[in-house]
């Protein structure tokens, strides 16, 4: 099949999946099952799933130190994970070296897990409005590949599984986002 249409196709499955996951948000808290997470597991399955993107692409993929474990929802984290990693291959740059960086580390907050890319970065007046809804700013209008509802799901759904999320950027060279899961007592008695 021409990859083209295998690039279209996988739009048309991410958007659609996008979409489910937004419906879903709204009631998601019925959904949840907390449990202690490998995010070594979690960045495998969204890896595999974007494996296709990744060696097409010729993406420099490297994950680190991600043994730790974390008390989450495995299924609505790696929706967030993907939509994430999903922003990192849209926004990479059309020529020289792709990389995206993945590696945790523990703070005094909880586990932080970054998600790095070298793409062409996020402008510094829109930084502030990527969770709005349907904000796709300038990238998205350049690029035409923006819903402008990904960043405004997964800063929801963080939000609901009691987690943080935040993004920083410099135009042209990097995006990192990361994702705290904080230290909470009363999730470790459920767990």
């Amino acid at each position: 099949m021409d990859k083209k249409y295998v690039e279209q196709i996988k739009r048309i499955d991410d958007y659609t999946e996008q979409v489910l996951y937004f419906v879903r948000s709204e009631n998601a808290k019925e959904d949840y099952k907390f449990t202690k997470v490998s995010l070594q597991s979690l960045i495998k399955n969204v890896a595999m799933k974007n494996k296709d993107m990744i060696l097409e692409n010729r993406i420099n993929f490297s994950v680190k130190d991600v043994e730790n474990e974390v008390v989450t929802d495995n299924k609505w984290m790696e929706f967030i994970i993907n939509q994430i990693m999903s922003n990192s291959f849209k926004y990479m740059k059309d020529h020289g070296e792709k990389e995206l960086k993945i590696y945790s580390e523990k703070s005094e907050e909880g586990v932080v897990l970054h998600i790095i890319d070298n793409g062409i970065g996020i402008p510094k007046r829109d930084l502030s409005r990527v969770f709005n809804k349907s904000f796709t700013g300038e990238n998205g209008r350049k690029y035409a590949k923006s819903t402008g509802m990904g960043l405004y799901i997964a800063k929801g759904l963080c939000e609901q599984l009691g987690h943080k999320i935040d993004i920083e950027s410099e135009e042209g060279k990097y995006t990192e986002v990361r994702i705290t899961f904080g230290k909470n007592d009363y999730f470790d008695t459920v767990v």
